[in-house]
């Protein structure tokens, strides 16, 4: 609202409408308000009512004092807290970062393609833990929650399955064969099949996991025949990840083949 006044009384105003005095300080805020009167042209360097109007605080956003173990925002402006006994909030500062959009799948769990977005924190304020509300597009998509990120750190975003991307795993043969003349033994070999299909418009990032057994025992032995081990080498609990980029349209196959040994007296399961 404007309140125009003859009288200079500084940065206090009548409201007609409530019938109150109202008594603020512009400058903490901002232009949720421009009370004009000549003080406030001499302290704005206003020349008339209208060049007032585009009066702005020039930092809205919160000062932050970090310490050793603390971190302080200070707010600028007042606000008004009704005495409701609820919760209210004030914002800190909006802060735009450059994000990354990738996929990630587990077709072995679930045969879906996740979006995420990384971003790294090259703001000034850490983003403390709480909760956490997605948007993509403008759309509401999840509520999730968020742990302590401080400048510089790495976060991690989730939005949820995105159908336009195609995972699926099939189990294409599997047999066993007894081997050893002397010391009888079972080998049992998977042929699996990954097909990942981009039906975007757009490229697409993926990272496609998978898992082959890893063995805690000396006369259990599993050997990773697909995809070569001296290219795609899996990690210590044995997950192997494919990292792929699709045009638009684009389809991938990925094989996956392994085979396990073990004496015939022993009881393997869960391998499927």
């Amino acid at each position: 609202m404007t309140v125009e006044a003859d009288q200079d009384t500084g940065y206090a105003a009548t409201s007609t409408l409530a019938g109150a005095r109202i008594k603020t300080n512009l400058k903490d805020v901002g232009d949720a308000v421009s009370v004009v009167t000549r003080k406030f042209l001499e302290n704005t360097g206003s020349t008339s009512s209208d060049k007032a109007l585009n009066y702005k605080s020039q930092d809205q956003s919160a000062a932050v004092d970090s310490k050793a173990t603390s971190v302080t925002f200070a707010i600028p402006g007042a606000t008004d807290v009704p005495s409701d006994q609820a919760t209210h909030r004030v914002g800190i500062a909006t802060v735009q970062l450059p994000a990354k959009l990738a996929y990630q799948s587990t077709p072995k769990l679930l045969p879906a393609a996740f979006l995420t977005a990384s971003v790294v924190n090259k703001s000034e304020y850490p983003f403390l833990n709480g909760i956490v509300s997605s948007f993509l597009d403008g759309l509401f998509v999840a509520k999730g929650r968020l742990d302590t990120v401080m400048p510089g750190e790495k976060l991690d975003l989730a939005f949820g399955v995105d159908d336009g991307i195609k995972v699926e795993r099939k189990l294409v043969n599997s047999f066993t064969e007894d081997i050893g003349l002397v010391t009888r033994q079972t080998r049992t070999t998977y042929d699996v099949l990954i097909t990942v299909t981009n039906n975007k418009a757009s490229n697409a990032d993926i990272t496609v996991n998978d898992q082959i057994p890893v063995s805690r025992h000396e006369k259990i032995v599993v050997v990773q025949l697909e995809p070569d081990p001296n290219a795609t080498k899996p990690n210590d609990e044995g997950v192997i990840s494919w990292t792929l980029s699709l045009k638009p349209g684009e389809k991938r196959l990925l094989p996956l083949k392994f085979s396990i040994t073990y004496p015939k007296d022993f009881s393997v399961t869960g391998l499927e």
